[in-house]
């Protein structure tokens, strides 16, 4: 099963992806989109994004782990003991990460490199077994 963001870049990488998973169900799916920036929405951002202050109407953290959790609630329920391929976006998969992990804030996941992999094992328990991350051999 493939999932990705229904933003142009990441549809087009998934796609890209796909050619090697031909009979892989394809679904996009809008909660794995990158968060809204509100008013800086496609704007330049400083080299340390940490330290930005998120406009007002900007989606705040509590509504993008909400988003992620309810797309993650419902993969785990329909893909037991399966493989999956989520394409998206860095902060949402942070997010990913940190509602998996049950952590209360998304800054305690660290940022993942442009362009990279990341393979999540996760048991019959919904715990997580193991989390390769940044792999980037693939570029």
């Amino acid at each position: 099963f493939i999932y990705s963001s229904d933003l142009k870049r990441a549809v087009n990488t998934a796609m890209e992806t796909a050619k090697y998973f031909p009979n892989a169900p394809f679904y996009q799916d809008k909660r794995l989109q990158e968060r809204y920036f509100g008013s800086y929405q496609w704007k330049q951002f400083p080299e340390n994004r940490r330290d930005l202050v998120l406009p007002l109407d900007a989606e705040t953290d509590k509504q993008l782990i909400e988003r992620v959790k309810s797309f993650y609630d419902e993969i785990v329920k329909k893909h037991t003991n399966s493989n999956l391929l989520i394409v998206s976006h860095g902060v949402t998969l942070r997010t990913f990460i940190a509602v998996i992990k049950g952590l209360p804030s998304i800054d305690m996941v660290e940022s993942f490199e442009n362009g990279s992999i990341a393979q999540i094992y996760i048991d019959e328990n919904s715990l997580i077994q193991q989390i390769n991350r940044n792999l980037l051999k693939h570029l």
